[in-house]
């Protein structure tokens, strides 16, 4: 009796076990069947035409062209996400592909914003970058085809023929080789030169072209023929100071008559004291 109910335990058990086994492999096939059908539910969900981009506004841009925006925005949402959702359903369409590509491919955009507007909407708004100057190669004597460059000193483009005086003239070393993304100078630097030649006019100079000389030297060439040397670590307000006290002076009221054709240069160099020299 002791054997026959031991056998019979065992059996009751083998069948437990594989009730518990035949029920594990059909919530294993349920989990899988609710699985592909909410992947199922969400792809189709992923085309529905109110979750889809339709229509793409762009915005701030000027000199970068609205179809190839256009162009490059609408061919990063072709196509399938993970092979089953749309590119272009509004909740996850790519945005950083789109400000990559347009980035990568306009060297005028300075930078990318895409908003969404509504669920079928987006725009696309730019910021392009600034002209402020021209660089034009590294020094006078070895001239390069002149390109523009922002407030940043970022070289971003071939400046136009036209643009003539429109433009101050930049000479000096970039930092690395390659016309675009290269950066002109130090950002100190650039700014102290922006700075001075805005405020040359005021001290009666019309300030052309500027050269770096050394790390923290440039020079200014005005359209009298006229150089100015100065240095990044000196505070502009002090130097056009200097500069003011200077030309005051009795000596250069014949200069100025002339519009200072006769004056050579003036080494602005060393704090309060300026050297200068006529022709």
């Amino acid at each position: 009796m002791v054997l026959f109910s031991r056998k019979r335990s065992l059996l009751q058990s083998q069948k437990l076990l594989r009730r518990e086994r035949e029920m594990r492999y059909v919530k294993i096939i349920l989990v899988f069947v609710l699985f592909v059908g909410l992947l199922w539910g969400l792809s189709a969900l992923s085309y529905s035409s109110k979750l889809n981009v339709q229509t793409i506004l762009v915005s701030g841009n000027s000199a970068v062209p609205t179809d190839g925006v256009l162009a490059i925005a609408q061919d990063a949402l072709r196509g399938r996400e993970a092979l089953i959702f749309s590119r272009s359903n509004i909740f996850w369409y790519p945005k950083q592909e789109i400000v990559d590509t347009l980035q990568y491919s306009y060297s005028w955009i300075d930078s990318v914003t895409i908003n969404r507007v509504n669920t079928t909407t987006i725009e696309i708004k730019i910021k392009e970058r600034v002209p402020v100057a021209v660089w034009c190669g590294v020094s006078q004597d070895k001239p390069s085809p002149c390109q523009l460059i922002d407030v940043q000193g970022y070289l971003f483009a071939k400046a136009p023929d036209f643009s003539g005086a429109a433009y101050l003239k930049l000479y000096g070393p970039l930092t690395y080789a390659g016309w675009r993304g290269a950066e002109f100078f130090s950002q100190d630097g650039l700014d102290h030169i922006l700075t001075f030649t805005k405020d040359l006019p005021a001290v009666g100079f019309q300030p052309l072209a500027a050269a770096v000389t050394e790390a923290n030297v440039y020079d200014v060439f005005m359209d009298s023929g006229t150089r100015i040397s100065a240095q990044v670590s000196d505070a502009v307000p002090s130097i056009i100071s200097n500069l003011n006290s200077l030309l005051t002076q009795k000596l250069f009221a014949q200069s100025q008559m002339s519009n200072f054709s006769n004056l050579l240069y003036i080494d602005a160099r060393f704090g309060n004291k300026l050297f200068y020299k006529f022709k």
